[in-house]
């Protein structure tokens, strides 16, 4: 007698099965022929309602690494579904140069913004910030945050010593260790966020302040997830889950803006609108926001206290997050390839010395460490996707159409090791940024911030603590692998930076040069 199959107790299972499966095929079909009608660019064919996700979420690579590896089969340009939503990815310097200058690309991908404000339950319209907003009220804030970093010294002497003043503390910390191993990333994530803290609200935590430690965690937790904030932005059912990282990403969410809005308070507070004078980058609002109220105001009603937390957020993770992580990749470059330590070592000791600290004003002097600091910016590959824009309209582009409110994914990465434009992409050789004269020489094609018109805005702030910072330290100390640990390994995790793996380093003082 022939054993029981499930269906045969319950023949109706396998009819409904059978026409659940057909009617998936053939939606997938109709998606597909449908993105050939709209000529879109090629790419994978995804699954019914959830599109690509399975295809990245699965692969055993990174994102950027899957849409580089999807380029060698599908071309430069590939288009692709999540959810309800076709993105575009570029995979060529020359397409992303002239996408993220093209002016109906300009736009941020709103949609997804708003629903991830619907997700969180946030009362803040997020797409009001410099790095969110569109159209005039971009420009307006882009504006005025240019004009309030200005303000603030940024680029000045006074910033410099406000830097040269955390560089001085660190290195204090890192004498107090004697040659004990450290993980980089948490030892530089204070200093260099207490200088955004300073330029954000006019403050400066102990290193060991439970309150600071608190932000760092959370900055650190939403910083971790862009996949989980991408997700709930755009299939915001998502939120609904009682599991999954995105819970995690909410609670952080809240708990950022609830402390802005009591840094927020603090600075009201201490009277910055009656007294008139800038201190930090909340001041500049408060006071902006008072003259709109009297009708002297130069922007328009969007001047709220959302934007004021959007600005605040993408100064964070612009000017700290991208900082430190540059950082650790140079510590962890040092100890991989000891030969580019001691070159920039004697450098520094040759132009400098070791009697004075370094100077901006010393940069133009120290071509070999500026060309260490490109590569590392370079091989490092800290923003790998860069930040998306979305199509204002439809636009053709290379014989395709990006439709409306597409997001276009700008793949950094695949440039940084594109093969035809950087020779052995793979080795860490600062002398490709060198001339024959020994001379620095920045190309075109290096692009960690991004480029266009809406290029990151904390580039200025993050270039100049990356030379203070790493030029310091490697006039006070050398480098090396704690003794017996196995080399550090090049992969990372990709957040909103790519960040190594966690690892160990031991400083050792240099000895005084005569």
């Amino acid at each position: 007698m022939p054993a029981t199959m499930p269906w045969d107790l319950f023949p109706n299972v396998r009819t409904v099965l059978a026409t659940v499966a057909v009617y998936l095929l053939a939606k997938t079909a109709i998606q597909w022929w449908r993105s050939r009608l709209r000529n879109l660019p090629p790419g994978p064919i995804g699954f019914p309602i959830v599109g690509a996700v399975p295809y990245i979420l699965l692969s055993s690579v990174s994102p950027q690494e899957t849409f580089r590896c999807w380029s060698q089969i599908y071309g430069k340009i590939l288009s692709l579904r999540v959810g309800n939503r076709i993105f575009v990815v570029l995979n060529d310097f020359d397409m992303i140069n002239e996408a993220l200058h093209h002016p109906d690309l300009q736009n941020r991908p709103t949609q997804t913004i708003e629903a991830l404000q619907k997700s969180t339950g946030s009362s803040h319209a997020l797409h009001t910030g410099v790095t969110t907003a569109n159209g005039q009220a971009w420009k307006d804030q882009r504006r005025f945050m240019h004009n309030v970093l200005r303000e603030l010294g940024v680029n000045k002497t006074l910033f410099e010593e406000h830097i040269q003043s955390e560089v001085t503390t660190i290195t204090g910390e890192i004498d107090l260790l004697k040659g004990k191993p450290f993980d980089p990333q948490e030892l530089l994530t204070c200093p260099v966020s207490n200088i955004i803290c300073g330029v954000a609200f006019h403050k400066r935590y102990n290193y060991e302040s439970l309150e600071f430690k608190h932000l760092l965690s959370i900055v650190s937790t939403m910083s971790g997830f862009p996949i989980s904030a991408s997700a709930i932005g755009t299939v915001p059912a998502l939120r609904h889950l009682p599991f999954g990282p995105h819970v995690k990403f909410i609670q952080c969410f809240k708990e950022f803006h609830e402390i802005l809005d009591n840094l927020i308070s603090d600075r009201k507070t201490l009277g910055v609108v009656d007294s008139g004078t800038v201190n930090c980058m909340i001041d500049a609002y408060l006071l902006e926001v008072e003259k709109t109220k009297l009708g002297r105001g130069t922007l328009t009603d969007f001047m709220k206290r959302s934007t004021i937390h959007a600005n605040i957020g993408a100064l964070f993770f612009a000017g700290s997050d991208t900082t430190v992580t540059t950082l650790v990749w140079a510590l962890l470059f040092f100890t991989l390839y000891p030969d580019v330590q001691v070159k920039c070592h004697e450098e520094i000791d040759r132009v400098i010395g070791q009697d004075r600290p370094l100077h901006l004003a010393d940069r133009p002097n120290l071509p070999y460490l500026e060309a260490t600091i490109a590569e590392v910016q370079r091989m490092g590959d800290i923003a790998p996707v860069g930040v998306p824009h979305s199509a204002r309209c439809d636009v053709q582009f290379h014989g395709y159409t990006i439709p409306k409110k597409a997001m276009i994914i700008p793949n950094i990465h695949a440039v940084m090791f594109d093969e035809h434009l950087w020779d052995n992409p793979y080795s860490f050789q600062p002398e490709r940024f060198l001339n024959k004269e020994g001379q620095f020489v920045k190309s075109p094609k290096l692009i960690p911030f991004g480029t266009g018109p809406r290029k990151c805005l904390g580039e200025q702030v993050a270039q100049m603590q990356i030379f203070l910072f790493l030029s310091s330290l490697l006039q006070r100390f050398t480098f090396l692998l704690p003794n017996g640990a196995p080399k550090p390994t090049l992969e990372g995790t990709t957040g909103v930076t790519f960040k190594p793996l966690p690892f160990q380093v031991r400083a050792e003082p240099r000895a005084v040069v005569t």
